[in-house]
């Protein structure tokens, strides 16, 4: 949080792409579609307040210096090598327990992360511009491991029960301004 507060003072005039993070955002219900941008921050835990608090640094940098700043919060970026489905597909293969009480996430393709990361210079603003990006399904955690399982040609081994809540985010205004992902 520091280290972009101190940022902000020195890239004042500039825009500012700020990588930041859609777990500042509360649970939302299941069917609800996610979190949107304007929906109001609820930080769960220190990874999520320190999110919240780079944030606060460039807001303050774009309120007292006129920093143009775009807000960029991820959600699950996946790709071969790490991410929700990985780590599901691991726990499958491994044998190990999957608990399924954060029964849903959406995810998105990294490559498709990266791609709409190098446009959202244009998008920095002051007051600091919001863009949440992730994929656009709701994936079931509990379906995705019983998939995995098919294809692994194991027996999951599930525990616990879905809550009617989730940190999921809704990227309907990325999609919209960049497209959809190649990779669903």
């Amino acid at each position: 949080v520091l280290a972009a507060g101190l940022a902000g003072r020195q890239k004042a005039r500039l825009q500012v792409f700020a990588f930041s993070s859609g777990n500042i955002y509360p649970f939302v219900p299941i069917d609800s579609g996610g979190a949107t941008e304007s929906t109001l921050p609820e930080p769960v835990g220190e990874y999520a307040m320190s999110g919240l608090g780079r944030e606060r640094m460039w807001d303050y940098a774009s309120h007292a210096y006129g920093a143009r700043v775009l807000h960029y919060r991820l959600n699950y970026a996946v790709e071969l090598r790490y991410g929700v489905i990985l780590d599901v597909a691991n726990k499958v293969w491994n044998g190990e327990t999957i608990d399924v009480s954060m029964g849903h996430a959406n995810c998105v393709w990294q490559g498709y992360a990266n791609s709409v990361a190098l446009q959202c210079f244009a998008l920095a603003s002051t007051p600091p511009a919001i863009l949440n990006v992730t994929g656009l399904e709701r994936i079931s955690i509990r379906e995705l491991a019983t998939c995995m399982g098919e294809l692994l040609g194991k027996q999951p081994i599930i525990t616990g029960t879905e809550a009617p809540t989730a940190l999921l985010s809704n990227a309907k205004k990325c999609h919209e301004t960049f497209g959809d992902s190649d990779v669903p």
